[in-house]
Protein backbone atom coordinates (compact mmCIF):
# COMPACT_ATOMS: atom_id res chain seq x y z
CA UNK A 1 0.00 0.00 0.00
CA UNK A 2 3.02 2.32 0.11
CA UNK A 3 2.73 2.89 -3.62
CA UNK A 4 -0.76 4.26 -2.99
CA UNK A 5 0.69 7.18 -1.02
CA UNK A 6 2.43 8.41 -4.16
CA UNK A 7 -0.88 8.60 -6.06
CA UNK A 8 -3.09 10.23 -3.40
CA UNK A 9 -2.63 13.67 -4.97
CA UNK A 10 -3.64 12.38 -8.41
CA UNK A 11 -6.77 10.78 -6.98
CA UNK A 12 -7.60 13.98 -5.11
CA UNK A 13 -7.29 15.96 -8.35
CA UNK A 14 -9.64 13.50 -10.03
CA UNK A 15 -12.14 14.12 -7.22
CA UNK A 16 -11.61 17.87 -7.70
CA UNK A 17 -12.40 17.42 -11.39
CA UNK A 18 -15.62 15.63 -10.52
CA UNK A 19 -16.53 18.31 -7.97
CA UNK A 20 -15.86 21.01 -10.55
CA UNK A 21 -18.34 19.39 -12.91
CA UNK A 22 -20.97 18.95 -10.21
CA UNK A 23 -20.63 22.46 -8.82
CA UNK A 24 -20.73 24.06 -12.25
CA UNK A 25 -23.96 22.20 -13.09
CA UNK A 26 -25.71 23.11 -9.85
CA UNK A 27 -24.53 26.72 -9.75
CA UNK A 28 -26.13 27.57 -13.12
CA UNK A 29 -29.45 28.36 -11.45
CA UNK A 30 -27.71 31.24 -9.65
CA UNK A 31 -27.06 33.03 -12.95
CA UNK A 32 -28.66 36.48 -12.88
CA UNK A 33 -28.95 38.40 -16.17
CA UNK A 34 -26.23 36.31 -17.81
CA UNK A 35 -23.81 36.78 -14.90
CA UNK A 36 -22.13 33.41 -14.54
CA UNK A 37 -19.15 32.73 -12.35
CA UNK A 38 -16.84 30.06 -13.78
CA UNK A 39 -15.95 27.30 -11.37
CA UNK A 40 -12.28 26.27 -11.58
CA UNK A 41 -11.70 23.74 -8.81
CA UNK A 42 -9.05 21.76 -10.70
CA UNK A 43 -6.90 24.71 -11.87
CA UNK A 44 -7.04 26.28 -8.41
CA UNK A 45 -5.95 22.97 -6.87
CA UNK A 46 -3.07 22.59 -9.33
CA UNK A 47 -1.89 26.15 -8.70
CA UNK A 48 -2.07 25.83 -4.90
CA UNK A 49 -0.21 22.50 -4.98
CA UNK A 50 2.58 23.95 -7.10
CA UNK A 51 2.86 27.15 -5.11
CA UNK A 52 3.39 25.09 -1.96
CA UNK A 53 5.56 22.30 -3.42
CA UNK A 54 7.73 24.05 -5.99
CA UNK A 55 10.50 21.42 -6.13
CA UNK A 56 8.60 18.37 -7.38
CA UNK A 57 9.12 18.19 -11.15
CA UNK A 58 6.83 15.15 -11.36
CA UNK A 59 3.89 17.53 -11.01
CA UNK A 60 4.33 18.54 -14.66
CA UNK A 61 3.23 15.01 -15.56
CA UNK A 62 0.40 15.21 -13.06
CA UNK A 63 -0.81 18.48 -14.60
CA UNK A 64 -0.53 17.10 -18.13
CA UNK A 65 -2.50 13.98 -17.24
CA UNK A 66 -5.11 15.97 -15.31
CA UNK A 67 -5.36 18.38 -18.26
CA UNK A 68 -6.00 15.59 -20.76
CA UNK A 69 -8.63 13.97 -18.54
CA UNK A 70 -10.27 17.36 -17.82
CA UNK A 71 -10.37 18.32 -21.50
CA UNK A 72 -11.98 15.04 -22.44
CA UNK A 73 -14.41 15.39 -19.52
CA UNK A 74 -15.47 18.99 -20.18
CA UNK A 75 -14.78 19.83 -23.81
CA UNK A 76 -14.47 16.54 -25.69
CA UNK A 77 -11.30 17.83 -27.33
CA UNK A 78 -7.77 18.05 -26.00
CA UNK A 79 -6.37 21.54 -25.69
CA UNK A 80 -7.57 24.03 -23.11
CA UNK A 81 -6.63 22.41 -19.79
CA UNK A 82 -3.88 20.33 -21.41
CA UNK A 83 -2.04 23.54 -22.26
CA UNK A 84 -3.04 25.68 -19.29
CA UNK A 85 -2.28 23.29 -16.42
CA UNK A 86 1.37 22.52 -17.32
CA UNK A 87 1.97 26.22 -18.07
CA UNK A 88 0.47 27.13 -14.70
CA UNK A 89 2.74 24.55 -13.01
CA UNK A 90 5.76 26.17 -14.63
CA UNK A 91 4.62 29.69 -13.65
CA UNK A 92 3.74 28.68 -10.09
CA UNK A 93 7.10 26.93 -9.60
CA UNK A 94 8.90 30.10 -10.70
CA UNK A 95 6.71 32.45 -8.66
CA UNK A 96 6.91 30.32 -5.52
CA UNK A 97 10.66 30.84 -5.46
CA UNK A 98 10.44 34.63 -5.48
CA UNK A 99 7.20 35.36 -3.60
CA UNK A 100 7.00 35.26 0.19
CA UNK A 101 5.62 32.07 1.70
CA UNK A 102 2.29 33.63 2.68
CA UNK A 103 -1.24 32.65 1.67
CA UNK A 104 -2.19 36.18 0.50
CA UNK A 105 0.46 36.15 -2.23
CA UNK A 106 -0.68 32.70 -3.27
CA UNK A 107 -4.27 33.99 -3.47
CA UNK A 108 -3.15 36.79 -5.79
CA UNK A 109 -1.34 34.30 -8.03
CA UNK A 110 -4.42 32.04 -8.14
CA UNK A 111 -6.72 34.97 -8.96
CA UNK A 112 -4.44 36.12 -11.77
CA UNK A 113 -4.12 32.55 -13.03
CA UNK A 114 -7.85 31.83 -13.11
CA UNK A 115 -8.47 35.20 -14.76
CA UNK A 116 -5.94 34.26 -17.43
CA UNK A 117 -7.72 30.91 -17.84
CA UNK A 118 -11.07 32.66 -18.27
CA UNK A 119 -9.61 34.97 -20.92
CA UNK A 120 -7.84 32.02 -22.58
CA UNK A 121 -11.07 30.01 -22.81
CA UNK A 122 -12.89 33.07 -24.19
CA UNK A 123 -10.17 33.57 -26.80
CA UNK A 124 -10.14 29.91 -27.87
CA UNK A 125 -13.94 29.66 -28.10
CA UNK A 126 -14.21 32.85 -30.15
CA UNK A 127 -11.20 32.07 -32.33
CA UNK A 128 -12.37 28.55 -33.18
CA UNK A 129 -15.95 29.70 -33.69
CA UNK A 130 -17.29 27.27 -31.10
CA UNK A 131 -19.16 30.10 -29.37
CA UNK A 132 -19.64 33.80 -29.81
CA UNK A 133 -19.18 35.44 -26.46
CA UNK A 134 -19.10 39.22 -26.22
CA UNK A 135 -16.39 41.19 -24.47
CA UNK A 136 -19.00 42.38 -21.94
CA UNK A 137 -19.69 38.76 -21.02
CA UNK A 138 -15.97 38.24 -20.64
CA UNK A 139 -15.74 41.12 -18.15
CA UNK A 140 -18.75 39.77 -16.24
CA UNK A 141 -17.14 36.32 -16.13
CA UNK A 142 -13.84 37.82 -14.99
CA UNK A 143 -15.60 39.59 -12.12
CA UNK A 144 -17.50 36.43 -11.19
CA UNK A 145 -14.27 34.48 -11.50
CA UNK A 146 -12.57 36.69 -8.90
CA UNK A 147 -15.39 36.09 -6.43
CA UNK A 148 -15.75 32.34 -7.06
CA UNK A 149 -12.00 31.72 -7.11
CA UNK A 150 -11.58 33.59 -3.82
CA UNK A 151 -14.27 31.45 -2.23
CA UNK A 152 -12.84 28.20 -3.60
CA UNK A 153 -9.32 29.22 -2.58
CA UNK A 154 -10.50 29.96 0.96
CA UNK A 155 -12.39 26.68 1.23
CA UNK A 156 -9.71 24.40 -0.21
CA UNK A 157 -6.34 26.04 0.49
CA UNK A 158 -5.56 24.08 3.65
CA UNK A 159 -6.66 20.78 2.11
CA UNK A 160 -4.40 21.14 -0.94
CA UNK A 161 -1.54 22.39 1.21
CA UNK A 162 -1.80 19.38 3.50
CA UNK A 163 -2.08 16.94 0.57
CA UNK A 164 0.87 18.43 -1.31
CA UNK A 165 3.10 18.27 1.77
CA UNK A 166 1.92 14.93 3.14
CA UNK A 167 1.49 13.05 -0.15
CA UNK A 168 3.69 14.59 -2.87
CA UNK A 169 3.13 13.10 -6.32
CA UNK A 170 5.45 10.17 -7.15
CA UNK A 171 7.77 10.86 -4.21
CA UNK A 172 8.44 8.03 -1.77
CA UNK A 173 8.67 9.71 1.63
CA UNK A 174 9.29 6.44 3.47
CA UNK A 175 12.97 6.65 2.54
CA UNK A 176 13.17 9.96 4.43
CA UNK A 177 11.18 8.81 7.46
CA UNK A 178 13.50 5.90 8.37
Amino acid sequence: MRIFHQWVLALALYLALSCEGLVSVYIQHLAIHGFIAPVFVLPIAVMIINLIDDLNVQEYWLALGAGIVADLYFWGIIGIYTVFLPVSVWCCHRLARILPDFWLFRLIVVLVGTSCLTAYIWLILNFMGLATVSAISLWQNLFGNLIMSSVLFGCTYWLWGWLSQSYPFLVDLDAYRK
